[in-house]
């Protein structure tokens, strides 16, 4: 069995001066490094996803406009990469238009260990599409954040209830 690290959307626009910041977001991107570099150590793979909006659909004030600081992947998550896998993706379910489903059967992967911003959107978005169903998923608790912790913590209840998804501590990862 085979793993990837998919660390979705750790961008600028969500840190606490960006336009749209997170809960617990200093933290949360600390043990997304933490997961990053053992993923890493053991020769797994890390993808990378980014949100990109395009400026002729949404008004300036929106996040992650295509050529703004905020679109951009935070440079400590970045540079923790020698040559890091990037998907841009428009949509909050990362194999939703993208090229996920088939960077993951190239690289043969079977478990699909999932890290991020947004864990009442984007985490669960991707983790319910049917597209992730092919894989074993594991949801780092600690390496996702939302807009609050009540949020958070309710999108993890949503999480612990789903069968064919293992929700898990970085200390297990």
């Amino acid at each position: 069995m085979k793993e990837a690290l998919l660390v979705i959307d750790p961008q600028v626009d969500y840190l606490s001066y960006g336009k749209y910041p997170l809960w617990n977001i200093d933290t949360t991107l600390k043990n997304i490094e933490t997961a990053i570099r053992r993923a890493l150590k053991n020769e797994v793979p890390v993808i990378l996803t980014q949100h990109v909006a395009q400026p002729e659909e949404h008004s300036r004030n929106y996040p992650f406009i295509a050529g703004t600081d905020g679109v951009e992947l935070v440079g400590e998550v970045l540079d923790l990469i020698e040559n890091p896998i990037i998907l841009t993706k428009e949509f909050r379910n990362a194999f939703f238009q993208t090229t996920l489903e088939e960077v993951l059967t190239n690289l043969q992967i079977t478990n699909l260990i999932v890290a991020g911003m947004m864990t009442h959107s984007c985490i669960i978005a991707t983790i319910t599409s049917g597209t992730a169903q092919k894989y074993n998923i594991s949801v780092i608790s600690d390496c996702c954040t939302s807009m609050t912790e009540e949020i958070h913590l309710n999108a993890l209840e949503q999480i612990k209830d789903l069968k064919n998804v293992d929700l898990i501590k970085l200390s297990e990862f």
